[in-house]
């Protein structure tokens, strides 16, 4: 087995959807020894096992440890800060990650076209083994919405390892999208994206 070890990160917490996002995973990786006591959180209060929530660890050469927290029919009610401890007697450790679905919208009467509004609810997805994160909503607007995103109130432009496009769908429904590639901590942040025209505005709101 080796020597005994305080648990530490070797993969820090991403996120993951399965079930056309319905689901949602929260996954981490340690090594620690002996097996520490883990610990979930949400907002500094400990979750416990449900119909919807599911806590599973998976050991590998009794010392690695893959960590996933399994959330079923995601709603807002889940967004929030999340926290994962691992504590055994050489010592603890602990990491966290944000999760915000919440939206805001605007909406006013016209006597022409449709004010930008989502119908979808904002999603987040990695991929890649967490190396790409993707920001993705849907929009209705009339005429075609003017899409821009931000990170920390600072745009991103489309260009190095951020690709931004918004895909035109039947019944003036747009898909909105922002993929940031080889993913790092220095990404953190509050993301948000922007549907303008000339008649209204909507924005919506993300953190990672």
């Amino acid at each position: 087995m080796g020597e005994d070890t305080a648990p530490r990160i070797t993969v820090k917490p991403v996120l993951k959807q399965e079930d056309n996002g319905n689901k949602l995973i929260i996954y981490c990786e340690i090594e620690a020894f002996p097996k520490p006591d883990i610990k979930w959180f949400k907002e500094n209060f400990q979750i416990n096992d449900s119909d919807r929530i599911k806590a599973k660890v998976y050991e590998s050469c009794g010392r690695f440890y893959e960590l996933n927290l399994e959330i079923d029919n995601v709603t807002s009610d889940d967004s929030g800060q999340y926290k994962i401890t691992a504590k055994n007697r050489l010592g603890e450790m602990s990491a966290s990650i944000a999760i915000n679905f919440a939206a805001e919208t605007a909406q006013r009467s016209l006597q022409d076209g449709i004010a930008p509004n989502f119908i979808q609810k904002p999603i987040i997805k990695s991929e890649s083994d967490g190396k790409r994160l993707t920001f993705e909503c849907k929009i209705k607007a009339d005429p075609e919405p003017q899409i821009s995103w931000s990170r920390d109130n600072t745009e991103i432009a489309d260009k190095g390892r951020y690709l931004v496009y918004c895909d035109k769908l039947p019944d003036n429904v747009y898909f909105a999208c922002l993929e940031i590639d080889e993913v790092s901590t220095d990404d953190a942040g509050k993301y948000k994206v922007q549907a303008k025209k000339h008649t209204g505005r909507v924005k919506c709101d993300n953190k990672s």
